[in-house]
C-alpha cells in the first residue's frame, strides 16, 4: 500500500487585530488626519486673505501657487503606496506626521512668495500626500471589509470633531486675539508633534500578509490587484467624481469667505457657516454609514453625487444668512455621503492587500483637484469677477456622473459580509 500523500497546507488565514487595538488605531488615525489639515486647501482657506494681504498676491496668482505645489505633490504621489508598503503603516503614520509638524512650522516663518511656494509644497507633500494614505491605510486595514462603512463614520465623526476643535480654536486666535497667521501656524505645528509622539506610542501594526497576485488574478472575487481596482467601472466613474467634484469644493473651500463677501455676507457668518457644517458632519456621517450597511453603498453614493451637483450649483441663489447655513447643511451632507463612501470604498470593494496603492492611485486624482479648484476660481473670478460661472458647469458635470454612477455595481471583497442588495450593489462578492 502506498503512503498517504500529505494534505495540503492550509491557506493562510488574514491574521486580525483585537478589537481594542482596531478602535485604537482609528483613534489614532483619525488624529494624524487633522494633522494633514494645515496643508490641504480648507484650513489654507482660513488664511488666504491675510496671505493675499501679506504678500501682494492676486488671487489668480495665489491659484498659480497652490496649483504648482499641488501638481508638484500629485506627480510624486504615484508612489506613495509603494512607499507606505515598504515602511509600514507604523512607522509612516509617526515619521510623516513629525515631518508635516515640521513643514508647518517653516510656512510659519516663510519671508516671501519662493518661500511659502516651497513649504506649502512640503506641507502638502508630507501631509495631504503621504500622511493622509498612511492614516486611511490604517483605518482601512485594522477592520474587516464588512465593517468598513462603519468604521470610516466613527474615524470620520472623530475627525470632524478634532477639526472642529482646532477650527475655532484658530478662530479665536485669529480674531479674538488679534494673532497673526503666523503664529497660530506655530502653535499648531507643536500640537503636531505633540500627536506624531501619540502615534509612536499606541498604533499597533496590521498584520496582512502579502498578496498571492497569481490567484488574485484568476478570480473575480475577493481581494483584488491595483491594476484589477483602477480598470474597475467603480473606480473609473468613482474617480472622475473625485476630480470634477474635489476641484469644486477645494476651490470654494480656498475662497469660500470671498464667495460669501461677493453675496453680501461678512466674515462672522463665514465662521458661523464653517463650524456649523463641521459639527453637522458628525451626525451625518453615522446616517450615511447605516445607509451603507442597510441599503447599498452604490446607490447612496448615487445620490450624493446628486445632491453635491445640487449644493455646487445653488450659490447664486444665497440672498440671507439663514440660505447661508441651510447650503452649509446640505454641503456637509454631500460631504459626509463622499467621505464615508471615498474611505471605505476601496477595503469594501477591492479587499486590502492592495490597498494602500489603490488608495494611493486614487490619492493622485484627489491632490490634483486640490492644485486645480484655486486656481480654476482664482482665474474665473479675477477675469469674470464672478465664481459662479465655472461653479455651474462643474454642477453640469457632477450631475452627469451622478446619473452614471445609478448604473454602476459596486462589489464586496469580504465574501462573508453578505451586503444588502440595491442600486450598485451585486447579491454575491
Amino acid at each position: 500500500m502506498s503512503a498517504a500523500a500529505p494534505e495540503p497546507p492550509a491557506p493562510h488565514a488574514r491574521a486580525e487585530l483585537p478589537a481594542l487595538a482596531s478602535w485604537t488605531n482609528l483613534a489614532v488615525a483619525a488624529l494624524i488626519y487633522v494633522c494633514t489639515n494645515p496643508g490641504r486647501t480648507q484650513y489654507m482657506g482660513v488664511i488666504t486673505e491675510p496671505l493675499l494681504d501679506e504678500f501682494r498676491l492676486t488671487r489668480t496668482a495665489y491659484g498659480q501657487l497652490n496649483f504648482w505645489a499641488t501638481m508638484t505633490v500629485a506627480a510624486l504621489s504615484v508612489g506613495f503606496g509603494t512607499l507606505l508598503d515598504r515602511l509600514g503603516v507604523y512607522r509612516a503614520a509617526w515619521s510623516m506626521t513629525a515631518l508635516t509638524a515640521g513643514a508647518t512650522a517653516l510656512t510659519a516663518l516663510a519671508g516671501g512668495p519662493w518661500a511659502l511656494f516651497a513649504t506649502i509644497t512640503l506641507a502638502r507633500l508630507f501631509g495631504q500626500g503621504v500622511l493622509a494614505v498612511a492614516s486611511t491605510s490604517l483605518l482601512g486595514k485594522s477592520f474587516r471589509p464588512r465593517f468598513a462603512p462603519l468604521a470610516a463614520a466613527v474615524y470620520l465623526a472623530l475627525t470632524a470633531v478634532l477639526y472642529a476643535g482646532v477650527l475655532q480654536w484658530v478662530r479665536v486666535g485669529l480674531v479674538d486675539l488679534g494673532w497673526t497667521w503666523r503664529g497660530v501656524w506655530l502653535v499648531l505645528a507643536g500640537g503636531m508633534g505633540c500627536a506624531a509622539v501619540i502615534s509612536m506610542v499606541f498604533v499597533t501594526p496590521p498584520a496582512v500578509p502579502p498578496p498571492d497576485r497569481a490567484a488574485m488574478r484568476s478570480t473575480t472575487g475577493g481581494d483584488r490587484t491595483v491594476w484589477q481596482a483602477v480598470r474597475h467601472p467603480l473606480f473609473i466613474v468613482f474617480g472622475l467624481f473625485c476630480l470634477v467634484n474635489g476641484t469644486a469644493v477645494k476651490g470654494m473651500d480656498v475662497f469660500l469667505e470671498s464667495l460669501l463677501k461677493d453675496r453680501g455676507f461678512g466674515r462672522e457668518v463665514f465662521f458661523d457657516s464653517l463650524v456649523l457644517g463641521v459639527l453637522s458632519l458628525v451626525v451625518f456621517k453615522f446616517g450615511v454609514a447605516w445607509l451603507c450597511h442597510r441599503w447599498s453603498i452604490g446607490a447612496v453614493l448615487a445620490l450624493g453625487m446628486l445632491l453635491s451637483a445640487g449644493v455646487v450649483g445653488s450659490v447664486s441663489l444665497l440672498d440671507t444668512a439663514r440660505d447661508v447655513y441651510v447650503w452649509s447643511l446640505l454641503k456637509s451632507l454631500a460631504w459626509s455621503v463622499y467621505v464615508v463612501v471615498y474611505f471605505s470604498i476601496w477595503a469594501y470593494a477591492f479587499g486590502r492587500r492592495d490597498l494602500a496603492q489603490i488608495q494611493g492611485a486614487i490619492h493622485v486624482v484627489t491632490i490634483t483637484s486640490s492644485g486645480l479648484g484655486p486656481l480654476l476660481l482664482g482665474v474665473c473670478r479675477d477675469q469674470l469677477g464672478s465664481y459662479l460661472p465655472v461653479l455651474h458647469a462643474f454642477a453640469a458635470g457632477i450631475f452627469v456622473l451622478g446619473v452614471t454612477m445609478l448604473f454602476v455595481r459596486v462589489p464586496c471583497a469580504d465574501p462573508g459580509a453578505a451586503p444588502a442588495t440595491g442600486a450598485g450593489d451585486p447579491a454575491s462578492p
